[in-house]
């Protein structure tokens, strides 16, 4: 990510980015800022554990949007997966712990069986493979 352009001005480890957000409880493996695009990056890299994934993108939000209020809107949010768990998510019936993945973007079925996009402030979660 940093190689696509994203400075990580809140830091490049879990407790940096913890610290210097005041984020309480886990937050997500990467924050970064595309200059030229304008954008935010919070990304994280997960096994199966998407309700982890989920929380830890949300307090990682929630820290970055309390320092940068303008960053509302502009934030793009991605989980990272292995293949394994990224075909499951795609193929299998029950996903991963009831998530899926539809057309590359996290979610569950609720109750009613309709598929909800996971989302914070309105932007869904992107899943995507990791290399190798």
């Amino acid at each position: 990510m940093v190689a696509e352009g994203y400075e990580q001005p809140y830091g490049t480890t879990d407790d940096e980015i913890r610290r210097n957000l005041v984020i309480e409880g886990r937050c997500a493996d990467f924050v970064g800022y595309h200059r030229q695009l304008n954008m935010w990056l919070i990304a994280e890299s997960k096994g199966s554990d998407m309700r982890g994934a989920e929380e830890q993108l949300t307090n990682t939000a929630k820290g970055l949007l309390a320092r940068e209020p303008g960053a509302s809107g502009r934030i793009e949010y991605h989980v990272y997966t292995d293949r394994k768990n990224y075909n499951d998510l795609t193929h299998s019936r029950n996903g991963l712990g009831g998530y899926r993945q539809i057309g590359g973007f996290l979610g569950y079925r609720d109750d009613d069986e309709n598929f909800v996009f996971s989302h914070i402030e309105g932007t869904r979660m992107q899943v995507l493979m990791e290399a190798g």
